[in-house]
């Protein structure tokens, strides 16, 4: 029996892969279509015939019966269409024919002809069809050609029939087989609406208006859609979510800004986000009483919505005390118990924690409560920043950053961000946290050599480092503090041991906390804990080796430049300009400008060699982006008048001469060193001759 059930298998995918390639689809697509205008037309003449002919109300209707008798024997034909088209829809090929027979459009169609309200027979056989043209639509918009395929359905008449169908097995639909259609309704037109074409017509045709209607009826009893029976059924939770899902993909639609502005969907958002047992005081009694479990389900998708679209309704955002609430919820999210005794304390003494909460929190919601906060410090404007830091999120952000015992790094991320946010914002907020935001990173950038990191370490550092950028850089306490305890070796000892995209972070961090006395100091005195030998101008100059290997820059044997206008160009960035943002040349140049301009006794041959390329980086630089200038205006046939030809062909001459003295200063380097090197030998056989 089992090798029996195995070759059906082979049978069946043998089958199908010949209907993909027999171009089957395509047809059936267009029999469908063909069906559908030939109905459209039968009934046309006869409206027609009636009106002519001024039949009595008996005859019109006894023909009207027979009619309809008539539809009834020839309705299977659309229905056998849609459900062979249904099993041939998640087929690769088959896919590809009705996307380019362009049926979806009369798939869609078949939606607009339900009515609830018909007879029973009817009304079976309008559902099967809405069934299998709901499948089919699904199929296409999660298959390889979606994009085609919500072009072709973002069009009034589609959007129209996906209106007509949802509000009919809305206002009808009692069973829970109706009510999962009616869900699977709404699922494609959240697919639908993953598609920039769709939306507008969405918001033109009132059928984002009616989804906010829906999903609003708890915030907004007076706007509440008659006649719309809503409980707390599983399938009614499901709506909730998929309305949810769907209205949040107009949350950057400038368009549907004003819509859902004055729907009530932000207010809706905060009320799910609230986990206490019962609403606010001031939101009036709803009609209905989710249980706890479905209001976590509700919570964490609403606060996730609120991350994404929070950006785009900042008025709406201080109408509701939206500070409040996110405050009010991040002190309840991180008082739950794995948390540290610390946070709880300072969320006890904000006197900002309900009573009653329906749901005890969760480290998952720290999560959501921390990227919620995240979003509002680096999106929203000053106003409301100020806002936040007046109801003490600095303190709490430095407190959770610096005693919690969370292990999700992911939200020691989102707190670092948020944090180097709200400085970056004010200045002033550089002297709130003053010495215990240096006290509290240095354990974040200190990493030690030996252990590997994951991408979640890579994550947690560079935020780390970029809360050293807006919170420490800048203030001059903050920047001696952090010299103090050694922050300017841990940024050196960051950049010698971690991946090569952090370097670039540490480095600059470095060149900004040299431009004080102190910081300049640190830097000279740094040694590597890894090689005892490697001063600060040996790293630098490895580091310039790395760069140049990396940039493929071509250089001779001895590593002098080569004798061409443009001896630093690299065939893997841009312009010359473009280049000094994409490499770390101009920075590790800057650096040993300010830690070692003279200083290169103890550097090999080839480092030499390589520091005079680095003392004329700038006038190299200069060279290649006037020979790259002349070049672009020669290429576009640009004729320059005699003064610009004159200081471009100057320019040229320039750079030619700028690369041949830093080509002689490297030659001169080699042949001192060959010179020491003879003339130690020569001390060392002078030496043993006199032994000897």
């Amino acid at each position: 029996s089992s090798s029996s059930s195995s070759e059906d298998i082979r049978a069946q995918g043998l089958a199908r892969r010949m209907l993909a390639e027999s171009g089957v689809a395509s047809r059936l697509g267009t029999a469908l279509c063909i069906a559908q205008q030939q109905q459209a037309e039968e009934e046309e003449t006869e409206e027609e015939r009636r009106e002519e002919e001024g039949e009595e109300k008996e005859e019109q209707l006894e023909q009207a019966a027979k009619t309809h008798a008539k539809k009834e024997e020839s309705v299977g034909i659309p229905l056998l269409l849609l459900q062979t088209l249904q099993m041939l829809s998640r087929l690769p090929g088959c896919v590809e024919d009705m996307t380019a027979c362009e049926c979806v459009t009369a798939v869609c169609g078949e939606v607009a002809a339900l009515d609830m309200d018909a007879g029973e027979q009817a009304c079976s056989r309008q559902l099967q069809r809405t069934f299998s043209s709901v499948s089919i639509l699904q199929a296409l918009l999660e298959g390889p050609t979606a994009t085609e395929i919500a072009a072709q359905l973002s069009c009034p008449s589609c959007i129209s029939s996906l209106r007509h169908g949802f509000l009919q097995l809305a206002r009808g639909g009692s069973s829970v087989s109706l009510r999962q259609l009616r869900n699977d309704v709404v699922l494609l037109m959240s697919l639908l609406c993953a598609h920039q074409p769709a939306l507008s017509v969405f918001v033109e045709s009132n059928t984002l208006s009616l989804l906010l209607r829906y999903a609003c009826a708890e915030v907004s009893g007076a706007n509440r859609p008659a006649q719309i029976p809503l409980s707390t059924a599983p399938e009614d939770l499901e709506l909730q979510k998929l309305l949810l899902c769907t209205i949040a993909r107009f949350g950057n639609f400038a368009a549907a800004s004003s819509t859902l502005a004055s729907s009530g969907f932000l207010l809706l958002l905060f009320t799910y986000m609230d986990c206490r047992d019962t609403f606010a005081a001031e939101e009036q009694p709803q009609p209905r009483q989710w249980s706890p479990a479905q209001r976590e389900e509700l919570h964490h998708q609403a606060v996730s919505i609120l991350s994404f679209c929070v950006r785009n309704y900042e008025a709406q955002y201080v109408a509701l005390h939206g500070n409040t609430r996110i405050v009010d919820y991040l002190d309840w999210a991180l008082s739950y118990e794995g948390d540290s005794a610390s946070t709880r304390s300072t969320a006890s003494l904000a006197g900002l924690l309900p009573s009653s909460r329906a749901v005890p929190p969760t480290p998952a919601h720290a999560a959501h409560a921390m990227r919620l906060l995240c979003t509002v410090a680096c999106t929203l404007g000053s106003d409301v920043l100020a806002d936040l830091v007046a109801q003490g999120v600095l303190e709490r952000l430095l407190s959770f950053l610096r005693f919690s015992k969370m292990d999700d790094r992911h939200v020691r991320v989102d707190a670092l961000l948020a944090l180097a946010a709200l400085c970056e914002a004010d200045c002033r907020n550089q002297e709130a946290v003053g010495q215990e935001v240096v006290m509290m990173l240095l354990p974040y950038i200190q990493m030690p050599p030996e252990i590997e990191l994951q991408p979640e370490d890579v994550d947690l550092l560079i935020a780390a480092l970029d809360c050293v950028r807006s919170c420490i850089v800048g203030n001059a306490d903050n920047e001696r503090d952090f010299a103090g305890e050694h922050g300017v070796f841990l940024l050196l000892d960051l950049a010698e041991s971690a991946p090569m995209q952090l370097r670039p972070l540490a480095l600059s961090l470095v060149l900004d906390l040299t431009d004080g006395g102190t910081g300049r100091m640190h830097v000279a005195e740094w040694r590597s804990k890894l090689k005892p030998q490697t001063d600060i101008v040996a790293l630098l100059i490895s580091f310039w080796h790395e760069e140049q290997a990396r940039l493929n820059v071509s250089l001779a044997a001895d590593g002098v430049l080569a004798d061409v206008p443009m001896p630093l160009r690299s065939s893997l960035t841009g312009s010359a300009i473009e280049e000094t943002s994409q490499s770390l040349r101009c920075c590790l140049h800057a650096l040993l400008m300010r830690v070692a301009p003279t200083n290169t006794a103890n550097l090999s041959c080839t480092d030499k060699v390589a520091m005079v390329a680095v003392r004329n980086y700038v006038q190299l630089k200069r060279g290649e982006v006037w020979c790259e200038l002349a070049d672009e205006l020669e290429a576009e046939g640009v004729e320059l008048v005699e003064t610009d030809a004159e200081v471009v062909q100057q320019a040229r001459a320039a750079a030619l001469s700028a690369v041949a003295h830093v080509r002689q200063g490297q030659a001169d380097v080699i042949l001192d060193e060959e010179a020491k090197e003879l003339q130690q030998e020569q001390q060392l056989y002078e030496e043993i001759c006199r032994k000897g």
